[in-house]
Order: structure tokens, then sequence, then C-alpha cells
């Protein structure tokens, strides 16, 4: 029987002989993919441009195949529990994936509804929402930026806002597909602070592609 890893935890992720391969295309976007990655540890995802990065990513975060049509095979565990038949809200509320543009993650007009927006979604009374959004916000540099509207924001700062509302569940793993891309070379480095940051309190176990 499969037990979850308890909420705000560092999880486990064990991939066995992965694969999958979207419905139309002629071949797998990846295959045969085995590795252990153990609370804490952060796990670099390189490649070319093509390679199955983004797809392996989704994969993890519980987006793959449940999302998108295709052939899946292998096993996979993430926290405990199979992504690919494990309730959504249940991976959701242990895995958080930051994309390469932020203002696809971006939902609200406002900096702290925003990241009170994937709390709602997880069923947080207002009460800890009230104390968890800004101390969401001061781990990734943006204390203060409460009341800023969303879109006022740099792209750094826009990066780190997808970052904070990630974080904000005490997610036990955390996926970030290319999160630099898209900035410029001082917001890649304010980003990269916070990476660093929490990768040396071992706060989550971290996929960066």
């Amino acid at each position: 029987m499969t037990v979850p890893v308890p909420l705000g935890r560092p999880a486990t992720i064990e991939a066995e002989a992965i694969g999958f391969q979207y419905a139309g295309r002629p071949r797998p976007a990846f295959a045969d993919v085995s590795f252990r990655l153990e609370p804490g540890e952060c796990l670099l995802v390189v490649g070319p441009s093509g390679s199955g990065k983004s797809s392996l990513a989704l994969a993890i975060a519980g987006l793959i195949p449940r999302e998108f049509p295709g052939r899946w095979s292998g096993r996979l565990r993430v926290a405990g529990l199979d992504p690919t038949t494990a309730e959504a809200t249940a991976v959701a509320a242990r895995v958080g994936i930051v994309f390469q543009d932020p203002a696809s993650q971006l939902v609200m007009d406002r900096v702290e509804d925003d990241v009170a927006f994937g709390l709602e979604n997880l069923g947080w009374p207002p009460v800890a929402m009230r104390t968890r959004v800004p101390e969401a916000l001061e781990a990734v540099g943006l204390a203060g930026f409460e009341r800023r509207r969303s879109t006022t924001l740099s792209g750094g700062e826009q990066q780190r806002l997808a970052l904070a509302g990630v974080l904000a569940p005490r997610p036990g793993i955390l996926v970030l597909d290319e999160p630099t891309a898209n900035l410029d070379p001082p917001g890649a480095r304010a980003f990269a602070e916070r990476l660093a940051t929490l990768r040396a309190r071992r706060a989550a176990t971290i996929v960066l592609v």
C-alpha cells in the first residue's frame, strides 16, 4: 500500500524506466529514465532543446500523462504517490512547479491575492492564509509587495512571485522548468540567490531544468 509523505516535508522521487510519447508523435519525448532523489537533494536536468526535459518536469508534477494524451511507461513515485493515478489535489499539495514564463502562472491582479490563490484551491483556512502569504513573499524577497499589482512587477519580480505562490503551500518537492530563461542577468541572479537559500536549508527536494 502506498503511503504519501506528510505535507510540508522534503520527499523522495523514484523513477524506474519511465517514458512518455505524446499522441501523434513519431518518437518518445523521453524514454527509459531512472533515478532516485532523496529528500532535500537537488537534481539538475540538462540537455538540448527538444530532449524531453520539460516533459519530465511535467511528469514529476503529475501533469503527464494526466493532462496530455499519449503512452506512458515505467514506474514513478513522487512523495510516496503514483502521480499518474493519485488524486490531483494530493499531488499538487506535495509538488510545486515553476515554469519558464512567470506571466503564465500569475492569475490575480494583486500580489497577495496571487499567492493566496493556490492556498484557496487547496482548502487552506483564511486565518492560516493571512499568516502564510507574507511569509512566502518574504522568503523570495518580496516583503512589502502585498498590495502591488502583479502586472507592474519586473520580469524577475514576477518570477519570484510565481515562486512564492508555489512555495506558499510548503510543497515537499519543487520542480523548476528553466525558471531564469526569460530573465535579465540581475533578475536571474536574484532568483538564483533565493533558490540557493532554499537549497541550503534543504527545505524541499528540488528538480531544476
